[in-house]
């Protein structure tokens, strides 16, 4: 893999490295690949991360520094994979550079070997493809499918039902009033109308009493009675009492001699 790393800030800013490697490791240590001054560079640890080609991409790793290792400025926090001109930066606030790659002359991973010497090129027979599956014309439909602004024959409008609601609770008051205007009307004029004599008798009808609550009748002072032709007449006064007899005096006792 052929890596080409271009420096824009650090140690090595304004500056293009190429490194033909499989794995690139990143520090300050000089056995690093891609190493950086231990002086300027004090934001990247000894041994930063590594670069490396893993089945046919590259994979950014950070080998556990002390400020991390940021890819297009979210900083990873295992192996990730990156694009060509990825940028990436060693430590947070330290140096930064995009890296290019492109594979090597060899073969790339997973192609076939060549042929062994001495034997023809058409002897390696090649694999037998799988038969394409019959393709599906566009505009078939399925034989019960119902299109989609199809509605059920016995859908009501949700407003419609609605609106009757609401009319009948209306009627229902409006009802529910004109009849107890009604009841309060006919039980003033019931209790106007009955004599208080017949009252009476009304009350003890439970059906009536109940509907129309007629007021019991008003209760009379006492001595004071109720004559059939419906006038009160106060009580007949009791006659005075008669006075006693005066006491006769008693006679004189008798003297000894007998006057």
């Amino acid at each position: 893999m052929k890596f080409t790393f271009t420096h824009m800030k650090g140690s090595k800013a304004g500056t293009t490295q190429e490194l033909d490697a499989d794995v690139v490791t990143v520090g300050r240590d000089p056995q690093n690949q891609l190493a950086y001054d231990p002086a300027q560079d004090d934001k990247v640890s000894s041994f930063h991360a590594t670069i490396a080609a893993q089945g046919g991409q590259v994979v950014v790793t950070d080998v556990g520094s002390r400020n991390g290792t940021f890819v297009n400025g979210h900083r990873i926090t295992g192996p990730t994979p990156i694009v060509p001109g990825a940028v990436l930066q060693f430590g947070e606030g330290g140096p930064l550079c995009a890296v290019l790659f492109t594979a090597g002359a060899g073969p790339a991973a997973g192609a076939p070997a060549a042929p062994a010497a001495g034997k023809p090129a058409a002897a390696a027979a090649p694999a037998a493809a799988p038969a394409p599956a019959p393709a599906k014309p566009a505009d078939a439909k399925p034989a019960d499918a119902k299109p989609a602004d199809a509605k059920p024959a016995d859908a009501k409008p949700a407003g419609k039902s609605r609106g009757c609601m609401v009319m009948g609770m209306i009627g229902g008051l409006l009802l529910a009033c004109v009849l107890g205007t009604v009841a309060v009307a006919l039980r003033e004029q019931i209790s106007r109308r009955i004599p208080s004599g017949l009252m009476t008798y009304v009350q003890k009808i439970p059906v009536v009493n109940k509907l129309f609550k007629i007021p019991p009748p008003p209760r009379l002072p006492a001595g004071v009675k109720l004559p059939q032709g419906g006038g009160a007449k106060p009580a007949t006064e009791a006659p005075p009492a008669t006075e006693a007899p005066p006491a006769t005096e008693a006679p004189p006792p008798a003297t000894p001699d007998g006057q």
